[in-house]
């Protein structure tokens, strides 16, 4: 059984990564639409006994939205586990401590602590906009732990970081949890710097003694099950798939139709 949904609620973002698998044309779903869709996994978890499911929200970036804070009330009110997905530069401390006891997990995608390289990347805002201080980046991360919530970092590793590393982040916030992302041939640019398989063991291996979580390519397909800005339940993460949508089928119908690796699914959240 599925135990975790990926709600990509939102297209809209403050950042212009350009390897993002985000849909051109942006969308985003109504409070009361969303409202439906958490009712639906609500419905999935208690048929199938599911005591520990979780939604994890995403976008997008999900801190753009007026509803985030609505959005995760909604969600433990049901008595599922909220997680947040965010680049981070929007997040508060206020906002952080407000949701004490309420967030499980707070993921946090950091590719490159060199501003360069994160413009190169879009990790900005605007075009060569504001990228994260590094000193407010610290205290957000020790805020997310002070509070009992458990903080993630994100790394999609590619040609462009490929000489780089985090490791001053991580000796400086120590996160329980640590994925390291190849990533994905999702547009032009990434498709130029993506990493081959050797290329992505090699840049692994500087991270020995981090205990990363590492997840490639072929993991990454069919083992993420997204309900996008739409509501359309997918594994594709390039949004090609409009055949169920979560506001019209119950989930339970729609995942014994889907071609998902629920196996995969299960080792990528251990």
């Amino acid at each position: 059984m599925n135990k975790i949904f990926n709600l990509h609620f939102t297209d809209f973002c403050n950042f212009n990564c350009r390897c993002c698998y985000a849909k051109k044309d942006k969308n985003c779903l109504s409070f009361d639409d969303i409202q439906k869709i958490i009712e639906n996994i609500a419905g999935y978890f208690e048929k199938h006994g599911i005591t520990d499911g979780r939604v994890n929200i995403a976008g997008g970036e999900p801190t753009t939205s007026k509803d985030l804070q609505k959005i995760i009330d909604a969600v433990v009110s049901k008595g599922i586990k909220a997680s947040l997905i965010t680049n981070g530069i929007l997040l508060t401390e206020e906002f952080v401590r407000e949701n004490a006891g309420k967030l499980t997990m707070i993921g946090l995608s950091i590719d490159s602590l060199n501003d360069g390289t994160n413009r190169i990347l879009g990790r900005c805002e605007g075009v060569g906009g504001r990228v994260f201080d590094y000193g407010r980046l610290v205290a957000i991360c020790r805020c997310i732990k002070e509070c009992g919530i458990t903080l993630k970092i994100n790394v999609v590793a590619s040609k462009l970081n490929f000489n780089e590393d985090i490791k001053r982040l991580l000796d400086d916030v120590r996160p329980k949890r640590f994925k390291i992302l190849q990533m994905l041939p999702t547009t032009p640019f990434a498709e130029e710097n993506a990493l081959s398989e050797s290329e992505f063991d090699k840049y692994v291996q500087k991270y020995d003694g981090y205990n990363p979580v590492t997840e490639k390519q072929e993991n990454i397909k069919k083992a993420y099950l997204i309900i996008d800005s739409s509501g359309f339940v997918t594994t594709n993460n390039l949004h090609f798939d409009k055949k169920h949508n979560a506001l019209e089928k119950s989930l339970d119908e729609i995942l014994d139709d889907i071609d998902f690796d629920f196996e995969s699914e299960a080792a990528r959240y251990k």
